[in-house]
């Protein structure tokens, strides 16, 4: 295991997420989860990441375990969703937050503390201020930025000390290097990666579309829709036969990628098993050549070419067509939609928003009610998208 070092402190370049116990990727053993946690501590890594929103276990069950370890562990954690799940950086939350995540971490500070989502109604000068008074009372010892619009992380940037920006990225999900990334570093800030795996994708285990459960957050996810997936197939190909060259598994190959991009000093990974973890952690310790590194940058340049053309008749016959009578599947489609949509900037991401609840909560029942309700949503989307789109051909 390799360790990076970033503005005074020093942590290992693979960490591990505890996303997968709040239930995203379905119900989780807590004892299998337990040991999984134990042996990363035991590998040598030292870089732990976890949230408030993901419910008491998961930083519970973490403070459990980093506690006699807790002098060599960089611990990460985050604020922003109430227990109500309504979205809050008050100064009063921050504070509440992190006396909360403290208790349960079992803990006397914590290495970062990230703004995990936004809050429209509190201003970044309220929020950094209550940040930087934990820093000062010793209860925190920096704090970084998470899913927020653009237009909020550099506000953050220009009012905070801020140490980190936590963003996707993975050979299968690159937009942050091309917009997030360049301002980050412009104010000195690094960048986490997480989901570095493509949530599972660049394990190269999947050789055809997989089925995942409904209380599985993948099972909407555009990543493993359509042309998305498509393309993700053909990057998991060049991956795995450019891993064969140096005695590498496709994952391993990623997370090197990952590693090897400038302001990158922590890949999170959330391995669902021993043996993920210990496959991930063979992506530490060495380097894909500049001559590779310029080949997959040649090659995603015509893959990203390719996909949007894919993706711009796939938004059209979405959109223009009756949508499946299977309501998960027409799920599906208006959530690839709406995330396409905002991706490739043909409508912003406010304007998306309500309509992504609605998709998002339809979920919960199946009935004939909600069928009719997202066929409404899908001619309201048409209204909206297909025009912005045909404006930025």
């Amino acid at each position: 295991m390799l360790y990076r070092k970033f503005k005074g402190f020093t942590f290992s370049e693979i960490g591990i997420g505890c996303y997968a116990l709040g239930g995203a990727y379905g119900q989780k053993d807590p004892q299998q989860f337990r040991k999984l946690l134990e042996w990363a501590v035991h590998l040598g890594i030292t870089f732990f990441d976890t949230s408030d929103s993901y419910g008491e276990l998961a930083e519970g069950l973490l403070g459990e375990i980093i506690k006699p370890h807790r002098n060599s562990i960089f611990l990460a954690t985050k604020v922003g969703m109430r227990a109500d799940k309504k979205y809050e950086l008050s100064r009063k939350a921050v504070q509440q937050a992190c006396e909360g995540s403290l208790r349960r971490l079992q803990t006397d500070y914590i290495d970062l503390y990230q703004i995990h989502y936004d809050d429209p109604i509190t201003t970044t000068e309220e929020t950094v201020s209550a940040l930087d008074d934990l820093v000062q009372s010793g209860k925190i010892r920096a704090y970084g930025i998470g899913h927020l619009p653009m237009e909020r992380i550099i506000s953050y940037l220009e009012t905070g000390r801020i140490f980190t920006g936590q963003f996707e990225l993975s050979a299968v999900a690159r937009d942050t290097l091309k917009e997030i990334l360049p301002v980050l570093l412009a104010h000195q800030a690094g960048l986490i990666a997480f989901s570095v795996t493509g949530r599972g994708l660049l394990s190269g285990k999947y050789s055809s579309k997989p089925n995942f459960g409904k209380d599985d957050i993948r099972s909407i996810d555009p990543l493993f829709q359509r042309d998305r997936y498509q393309s993700a197939m053909r990057i998991v190909d060049k991956f795995t036969k450019l891993g064969r060259l140096y005695g590498k598994s496709c994952v391993q190959t990623a997370i090197a990628w990952t590693l090897a991009q400038p302001g990158i000093y922590c890949a999170l990974t959330g391995p669902s098993s021993i043996a993920h973890l210990e496959e991930n952690l063979g992506g530490s310790g060495w380097e894909i050549s500049s001559e590779h590194i310029l080949e997959l940058e040649t090659f995603f340049l015509s893959e990203d070419e390719r996909l949007i053309n894919d993706q711009k008749q796939t938004i059209r016959q979405i959109l223009t067509s009756q949508l499946p009578s299977d309501q998960m599947a027409a799920i599906q489609d208006l959530i690839y939609v709406m995330e396409t949509s905002i991706t490739q900037q043909w409508t912003h991401q406010d304007v998306l928003m309500p309509f992504f609840m609605d998709v998002f909560n339809a979920r919960k029942e199946i009935n004939q009610t909600s069928i009719n309700h997202l066929e409404n949503i899908r001619k309201d989307l048409q209204i909206i998208i297909l025009p912005a789109m045909e404006i930025n051909r």
